[in-house]
């Protein structure tokens, strides 16, 4: 099954996402002119959204946030399924690291949903249990 998602239902869903334009090798690019921060919220979306997946939420709400933070910072410490960023160093280059989805991360993207099955605390524990 694919996996359909959905911010629109996010505040300021506009800043969660960043344009993207066909590539002539294949997929997308990010536009042309968009900020790295732009490019970043995007990865972070596409990386949470993805995660619902493996997590069993198919949505973050005000109800669940903290539950979903709780269950994706278990998928990134047994899998080590993290979200790559770029920030500027102190010279102004551009540097590239894998860095963990943090609760504020989350809280932004509440109303993000999607069509993901849903497993109950108890199968996700049960489950990821050996690697706790």
């Amino acid at each position: 099954m694919s996996l359909n998602w959905s911010i629109r239902n996010c505040v300021k869903w506009e800043g969660l996402v960043c344009e993207s334009e066909p590539s002539a090798m294949g997929g997308s690019v990010y536009a042309e002119g968009s900020s790295n921060d732009q490019r970043n919220e995007d990865r972070v979306t596409t990386h949470l959204a993805f995660m619902c997946q493996h997590i069993g939420l198919s949505e973050i709400t005000e109800g669940n946030a903290d539950e979903f933070c709780r269950r994706t910072k278990r998928i990134e410490e047994v899998y080590g399924d993290r979200v790559y960023l770029w920030t500027e160093d102190s010279e102004g280059e551009l540097v590239g690291d894998w860095q963990d989805a943090t609760l504020d991360m989350i809280q932004r993207r509440i109303g993000l949903t999607t069509n993901a099955n849903k497993m109950a605390a108890a199968e996700f524990n049960e489950r990821y249990a050996e690697s706790i």
